[in-house]
């Protein structure tokens, strides 16, 4: 029998990671864990290790796992177009200046949406790209110094959400 690991950066994903896996019927052993970037990486080391052919993630936390776990093949969730207008009309109900935060992955993914979201909505959306999660605090700050408190919001992974509440400021994780 196959063995999949799924690795979910958030309990959410990993609680409809569950759900969706008891509704089917996979020919395979499947383990979910919670792990959001570094977290992620050593879980998925020891999934491999617990003998995972293959992980799925979402992300950041799928690019740092392909990146660091290359032995064994890494399939990334990718995110939807109806993900990031749940994001901005969650974040909306705080301001209209929406700072979205991510790696490669996820600022790709909304290249184009952004624009057709500002033209029909009040928003102003202004990405950020980051290559590791130690550039978020700096990331967070930068935009405190540029924007102020006002009418701002970040949007991003956990650890986005997380430095961004510590700071002050609102914010939603990516859905």
């Amino acid at each position: 029998m196959n063995k999949l690991a799924i690795i979910a950066p958030d309990k959410e994903l990993a609680k409809l990671c569950e759900k969706i896996s008891a509704e089917m019927d996979f020919p395979a052993d499947i383990s979910i864990g919670i792990g959001s970037t570094r977290n992620g990486i050593a879980l998925a080391k020891k999934e491999k290790e617990n003998g995972a052919e293959v992980i799925i993630s979402r992300g950041g936390t799928a690019i740092l796992i392909r990146n660091e776990v290359v032995e064994i093949p890494v399939v990334e969730v990718e995110v939807t177009a109806y993900d990031l207008i749940y994001s901005f009309n969650s974040a909306r109900q705080w301001g209209n200046k929406i700072i979205i935060v991510g790696f490669e992955n996820v600022i790709d993914a909304i290249r184009g949406i952004d624009r057709v979201l500002e033209d029909m909505s009040n928003l102003e959306i202004i990405t950020e790209k980051i290559e590791t999660e130690h550039e978020i605090t700096g990331v967070v700050k930068k935009n405190l110094e540029k924007f102020g408190l006002e009418n701002l919001v970040f949007i991003g992974g956990k650890l986005v959400v997380e430095k961004a509440k510590e700071i002050g400021y609102h914010a939603v994780v990516l859905q």
